[in-house]
């Protein structure tokens, strides 16, 4: 489960660089949905 947090962080933080500054309310939104929820 932690290798998978991990991963899934090192994703996001790919995927926010990669993204455009319009779509980083959408990915962050993402992020609080499909990453914090998991963690708890």
């Amino acid at each position: 489960m932690l290798k998978r947090g991990w991963v899934s962080r090192h994703l996001d933080s790919r995927a926010l660089q990669l993204m455009p500054k319009g779509a980083g309310g959408m990915a962050k939104a993402f992020d609080l949905e499909g990453g914090v929820l998991p963690l708890r």
